[in-house]
Formats: C-alpha cells, sequence, structure tokens
C-alpha cells in the first residue's frame, strides 16, 4: 500500500514540475498526470486501508495549482498571438512563418511553400485582413481574460453563453476564427482537472482517517485539521465537495460541468451525465469494478 502511494506521490510531483512551464500544453498534460495520479490512488485504497498503516504526510495540503497555471499559460498564449502580428507586419524573410503548417499539403516543398506565404498571401493579408484580425484579437482577449480570471463557477456559464454566440459579440478576423473556439473548452478541462486533484487529495485524507479509526467519517469536517487542511471547494459548483455514505465505504464527490447532484453516480461519456467522483471501500466495487465488467461482457456478447 505505501510504496504504491509512494509512487503516486511521484506521479504528482511530476505534474507540479510539468505545470511549472506557462503554456497551456503543459497544463493540460500536467492536469492529465493528476487526473491518472487519482485513479491509481482509487484503485490502491480499494483494499481496506486498515490492513496496513496509512503513512503520508498530514495534514494534507490542497491548491489550485492547475486553475494558476492555467491562468498564466492563458497570458503566454496572448503574448504569442500579438508576437505572430508583429511577424505579419515585417518583410524578413529569412523569418520562418508560424503559419506554414497551414500549407502543409502532400508534395509542397517548404521552398514552395515558403515563396507562396511571402511572396502572395502575407502582402495581400496586411493589405486587407490585418487590421480587422488584430482588431478581433484584441477584442477576443480581453473579453476572455475577464471570464477566466474568475474562478468557474463564477464565470463558467457566463463562457459558455458568450462562446455560443461569439460570432454576434465581435467580428472574428481570420485566424482568430479558426481557433478561437478552443479556449472555452481548455478552461472546462482544466476544471474538470481541478476537481479531480482535490478529490485525490480528500480521498487520501479520508483513507488516513480509516486507517487510524477504522471507519469513515461521518462528516468531512471531522478531517479538519488533522488530516486535511480544508475541505475542498468543487471548482464547478463553489460549494464544498460532496459525500455520501453508504455500508463499508464512502462516496466522494463533485457536481461536474452539468451542475446536477447525481448523488455520486460517475460521469458518463456517453451521456454526458452524473458526477466527477472519488469512491472508497465497497463503493469503488459497486461503481468502478461493477460498470467495468458489464461493458465488458456485453463486448465479449456482441
Amino acid at each position: 500500500m505505501n510504496f504504491a502511494l509512494e509512487n503516486i506521490s511521484s506521479m504528482n510531483k511530476i505534474g507540479e514540475q510539468t505545470n511549472q512551464t506557462p503554456t497551456i500544453i503543459n497544463v493540460l498534460v500536467a492536469g492529465t498526470i493528476h487526473t491518472e495520479a487519482k485513479k491509481a490512488l482509487e484503485i490502491s485504497l480499494a483494499e481496506k486501508p486498515t490492513r496496513t498503516r496509512i503513512k503520508v504526510p498530514l495534514p494534507i495540503k490542497i491548491d489550485s495549482s492547475i486553475e494558476q497555471s492555467f491562468r498564466r499559460g492563458i497570458v503566454y498564449e496572448n503574448s504569442f498571438g500579438a508576437s505572430t502580428f508583429g511577424y505579419m507586419v515585417t518583410n524578413d524573410e529569412s523569418i520562418e512563418s508560424p503559419f506554414l503548417f497551414m500549407l502543409d499539403e502532400d508534395g509542397i516543398e517548404l521552398e514552395l511553400k515558403t515563396f507562396f506565404w511571402n511572396h502572395i498571401f502575407a502582402p495581400l493579408y496586411r493589405i486587407f485582413l490585418f487590421h480587422e484580425d488584430k482588431a478581433s484579437h484584441e477584442q477576443f482577449w480581453e473579453r476572455y481574460h475577464e471570464y477566466i480570471k474568475e474562478p468557474y463557477y463564477k464565470s463558467g456559464l457566463k463562457l459558455k453563453k458568450w462562446e455560443d454566440q461569439l460570432s454576434e459579440n465581435l467580428d472574428l478576423g481570420f485566424f482568430m476564427s479558426m481557433n478561437s473556439s478552443s479556449f472555452g473548452s481548455y478552461f472546462r478541462r482544466v476544471t474538470q482537472q481541478q476537481t479531480q486533484f482535490l478529490l485525490g487529495r480528500l480521498g487520501l485524507a479520508t483513507a488516513a482517517y480509516h486507517s487510524d479509526y477504522g471507519k469513515y467519517p461521518k462528516k468531512l469536517d471531522a478531517l479538519v485539521p488533522k488530516y486535511i487542511t480544508e475541505i475542498p471547494i468543487d471548482p464547478f459548483s463553489g460549494e464544498p465537495l460532496k459525500m455520501i455514505t453508504v455500508k463499508d465505504g464512502l462516496i466522494l464527490y463533485g457536481v461536474g460541468e452539468d451542475l446536477k447532484d447525481n448523488k455520486g453516480v460517475s460521469h458518463d461519456k456517453e451521456t454526458e451525465e452524473g458526477d466527477i467522483a472519488f469512491y472508497l471501500g465497497s463503493a469503488f466495487k459497486e461503481h468502478r469494478l461493477k460498470p467495468a465488467l458489464e461493458k465488458a461482457n456485453n463486448k465479449e456478447a456482441e
């Protein structure tokens, strides 16, 4: 048990290190590492914690590093976009265009693509599209920053509504129209990863409590301050993460993007319904193992 916990701790440290580089891709990779560490932790704790005394540094600390790094990454992306427009107004052919990948057709040599860009597309772009593009870029990022500087539970729904009406909110330029739709989904994904990370912290604290007392706490408040510094806030709802006690088990969960309380029923990718959950004891067998076995049996039957 404790050997597995050490390996999971190492995974989280790798996630933390990856998170230090302020780019969106690094933040998403770091969040994925933390999510996988949470899954491994859930499996490791599926056995009764009383068999082996859990040894972890207490109290367990929580943070919002994934969300914070995402905000830094957005600043970086904005700066990169601004520098790209700076490139677009230069005539220095020695600088390789950041947009050559858009012309990556089979059989077209780099020299030909570079010639097309520098002598045909770029001059026309500067004359007819540049000013509109630059203005839409500034408008987009100004509005987007207003949304993401707040937690998702305060601005997520407003951001989604704005995304749905984006073409009516501002006149998107040529390049912004091709990539602006991605950033709202990034915010939602990072918030999901932050929720997974916090559930892992809370699950470990709960297992440590069980290791000491041979039972799960009746209320999450019993974990503070010995086992965890505070009860984590659900990044989607703004309320404390929830707990449901079951016989010989426990369900920890957050409501997820749809904000519906499904009483700890795990999120279903096909129906897009359900909660983000962490299962302990008998709850793991009922909500993780049983559905997995049923799904495997159905596939075999097909």
